[in-house]
């Protein structure tokens, strides 16, 4: 394809539009991001090459889950010779993670990376093996005192009482998919004792979905309590369970909203959320 030009001092992604091959869908052409799709030991690096021009520095980077930018292989310039930087690194990485190459120069002007020399690769070097779409997935995790406010928060839960891949993150509550498909997610908590002032007011469980790349959104309520008036003392209960689909990196967690603020009752039957492929 054409060449793509490269601003002066701008990270700028590298757009890889042919794929040589691709063993296990890792890569995408449309965000130009390599994704882990299974837990383990990732080796990847690039080989850029830059137009030669006489001024500046050009670099070959990456990206790390959209973080910050690392600058592993930089070159000088010339003024008739292409600058071919160039790296090879190596990352743990869990499923969802992403790698994108980045294209940095500071010669004062855009400049071109030839398309016909410039490359990337990505594969998994060590680590767990491969999740088979028909592998028995799931996790459960229980007993949280996280303080509810009406806005909502996630409950960090003490307790992980199964996770069968690793997939379940106990400090911040997150699931993420291992391989596409079909995952119940299911949740219970019960309200510490309040004092609810007016009729509507509640206690409600929601699911929340990050595709990956993407940014956290509302999925599911899975259930809530509201009252029918001024009550004292008054523990409400929110439950139910929701299907969803997710593609391999996919991440869920829970979120718990009430409109008194108070703590959840500790213990491992009042709060817990539980995540089980559907389709197994």
């Amino acid at each position: 394809g054409s060449n793509q030009s490269i601003a002066n001092a701008t990270d700028t992604p590298v757009q890889f539009n042919s794929v040589t091959f691709d063993k296990d869908s890792a890569y995408n052409a449309s965000t130009y991001l390599f994704t882990a799709n299974t837990p383990g030991v990732y080796e990847f690096g690039a080989n850029l090459t830059y137009t030669a021009n006489a001024t500046g520095v050009r670099y070959a980077a990456y990206k790390k889950n959209g973080g910050s930018t690392f600058y592993p292989s930089a070159m000088p310039s010339t003024a008739t010779v292409d600058q071919i930087p160039q790296f090879v690194d190596a990352l743990e990485l869990v499923a969802g993670d992403t790698i994108q190459i980045i294209a940095y120069q500071s010669s004062g002007g855009a400049l071109d990376l030839k398309t016909s020399s410039t490359f990337a690769f990505f594969k998994r070097m060590a680590g767990p093996s491969q999740i088979a779409a028909s592998e028995f997935i799931a996790a459960r995790a229980s007993n949280s005192t996280t303080s509810i406010t009406m806005s909502g928060v996630t409950p960090i839960f003490a307790t992980e009482d199964f996770d069968t891949r690793g997939q379940f993150d106990l400090s911040t509550s997150e699931f993420t998919a291992p391989v596409f498909g079909y995952y119940r997610a299911s949740g219970y908590a019960l309200s510490a004792a309040s004092n609810w002032t007016a009729i509507g007011e509640g206690f409600n469980y929601r699911i929340f979905k990050k595709p990956v790349g993407g940014a956290y959104a509302e999925y599911a309520v899975l259930g809530g309590r509201k009252v029918a008036g001024a009550v004292s003392g008054l523990r409400l209960e929110a439950s139910g369970s929701t299907l969803i689909r997710l593609n391999a990196g996919d991440m869920i967690k829970p979120s718990l909203s009430s409109d008194i603020t108070g703590s959840l009752p500790a213990g491992a039957a009042n709060v817990w959320f539980e995540v089980e492929k559907a389709n197994q």
